[in-house]
C-alpha cells in the first residue's frame, strides 16, 4: 500500500507493509521539456517516439523523484521495500538504445569510471562485431541500475531495500530493458521478476534472476495470479515452478483476482496452496548437478544483429529441460560444485576475455561443460577465442 493511514494499520495488527511504484511510464504522461530517447535504427538513422523518455536524462530523473517523494511519500518509511515496475525508460521502445545527448554525456562518465580511455571523447560506437560496441551493450545493462539509483536519491524511499522488476526476466529482457541482475545487485539493490506464460518459462525466470545471489543481492519470484489469460488451476503449476527455485521471497502478483474476482475463491485457494509450500520450503538448499551458464555476453548477438535469435534458442533450452523434467539452477559466475554440468546454449558463442577465463577454470577443476551451440567461441570483435577446443 502507498496509504499511510492501511500502512499504519497493518503495523498495528501486526503485519508488515511494502510500497510500490511503476517507472515505465513518465509521470503525469506529459514529457514536455523531457529528454526524449534518441533511437538508432537498423539502417543507421535515428528517431524518437513519443512520450519515450530518456532514463539518462537528469529531468526525468528527477521527475521520477520528486513522484516518488509524493507517492508513497512518508509511507516509505518503515516499509519492507520499495517494488519499483518495469523500469524501462530509455530501451522500452527497441531498436538498439538512446543515443540522445544525455545518454552519451552518461555513456562518457561510465566508460571514464571503468577506465576505457580509448572510447573518451568519442560518441555511443556504431553498431558491430567490435569491442566499443560491446562496451556499450555492457553499458545498456547497467542502465537500470544507474537510472534507479539517481531516481531514489533524496526520497524517502531511498532508505528502504529497492526491488526493480520485471516481466518474463531472461535474455528477452536483458536485451529489451536491460534488467540484469548483477547490475543491481551490484548497485546494491534487490531483482524481481513476475512471470506470465507457462511452468516451463516460470522456472528459467526463477532460477535466472538468482544469479543475483552471486553477487551477494537478492531476488524476488512474483509468480502469476492472472485471472485476464489463465484459470486459477493453470496458475497453480506456474505457482509451484516458481517456487522451487527457492528464490530469496515469493510474492504472487495481480491480487484483485482473489479479491474482487469471479473465481476467487479458487483464486484464493492458489494462494493457500503456494504459502503453504512456499513456507515448507522456506530456508531449504538445493545443488542441483545441471547449471544453465548465462554469461554477461550472451544477448549480444541480438544487439549486434538487430534479431531475437538468442531470445528464441533461451525458450528452447527452457522447454525442453522442463519436458525432460530436469531440475537446474542458472549461473552466471560459474561458481558451482566441481562435479556439476554447465549448459552453454546459445546461436553464435561469444564470450569476453573474462568469461572464457571463467569457463577454464570451470573445466580445469573437473566441471563437465556441454556446449550447445555451432562454431567456434569469439571474442565481442569477433575474433576466435585462441584455445578453445
Amino acid at each position: 500500500t502507498n496509504q499511510k493511514l492501511i500502512a499504519d494499520q497493518l503495523r498495528a495488527a501486526g503485519f508488515g507493509h511494502a510500497v510500490s511504484g511503476h517507472a515505465e511510464a513518465f509521470p503525469g504522461n506529459d514529457t514536455t521539456g523531457i529528454t526524449l530517447n534518441l533511437m538508432r535504427n537498423a539502417d543507421g538513422t535515428t528517431t524518437t517516439v513519443d512520450k519515450v523518455w530518456s532514463n539518462c536524462a537528469p529531468e526525468a530523473r528527477a521527475a521520477f523523484t520528486k513522484l516518488w517523494q509524493q507517492t508513497p511519500g512518508e509511507t516509505a518509511r518503515g516499509a519492507e521495500f520499495f517494488l519499483i515496475d518495469e523500469p524501462r525508460g530509455m530501451w522500452g521502445a527497441g531498436r538498439y538504445g538512446d543515443v540522445s545527448a544525455p545518454a552519451q554525456a552518461e555513456f562518457q562518465r561510465w566508460c571514464e569510471a571503468k577506465g576505457y580511455r580509448d572510447l573518451l571523447g568519442k560518441p555511443i560506437p556504431d553498431r558491430g562485431r567490435t569491442l566499443a560496441f560491446y562496451r556499450f551493450y555492457q553499458f545498456r545493462l547497467q542502465s537500470v541500475a544507474a537510472f534507479m539509483r539517481a531516481a531514489v536519491k533524496g526520497a524517502p524511499v531511498e532508505m528502504i531495500p529497492s526491488l526493480p522488476g520485471n516481466g518474463n526476466v531472461g535474455p528477452e529482457q536483458m536485451n529489451h530493458s536491460c534488467l540484469w541482475p548483477p547490475a543491481l545487485a551490484q548497485a546494491g539493490m534487490q531483482t524481481a521478476c513476475w512471470a506470465y506464460d507457462n511452468p516451463a518459462s516460470c522456472k528459467m525466470y526463477a532460477e535466472t534472476i538468482r544469479i543475483a545471489e552471486e553477487y551477494g543481492g537478492q531476488d524476488t519470484i512474483v509468480p502469476p495470479q492472472y485471472p485476464e489469460a489463465h484459470t486459477a488451476v493453470q496458475d497453480r503449476p506456474m505457482n509451484t515452478a516458481c517456487i522451487s527455485a527457492l528464490n530469496t521471497r515469493v510474492m504472487p502478483w495481480h491480487f484483485n483476482g482473489p479479491t474482487v474476482g469471479p473465481d476467487r475463491v479458487e483464486r484464493m485457494k492458489n494462494v493457500f496452496y503456494a504459502s503453504r509450500l512456499t513456507h515448507a520450503t522456506s530456508g531449504l538448499r538445493r545443488a542441483p548437478l545441471l547449471y544453465v551458464w548465462c554469461p554477461e555476453s550472451l544477448v549480444y548477438n541480438d544487439l549486434v544483429e538487430m534479431n531475437e535469435a538468442e531470445k528464441g534458442n533461451w525458450r528452447k533450452v527452457w522447454q525442453a529441460l522442463f519436458d525432460a523434467n530436469l531440475d537446474y539452477s542458472v549461473t552466471n559466475t560459474l561458481a558451482v560444485p566441481r562435479n556439476s554440468v554447465v549448459l552453454y546454449a546459445c546461436v553464435r558463442p561469444v564470450l569476453s576475455d573474462e568469461e572464457f577465463a571463467r569457463l577454464q577454470k570451470f573445466v580445469s577443476d573437473g566441471g563437465t561443460l556441454l556446449c550447445a551451440c555451432e562454431g567456434t567461441p569469439e571474442l565481442p570483435d569477433g575474433t576466435p577465442l585462441a584455445g578453445w577446443g
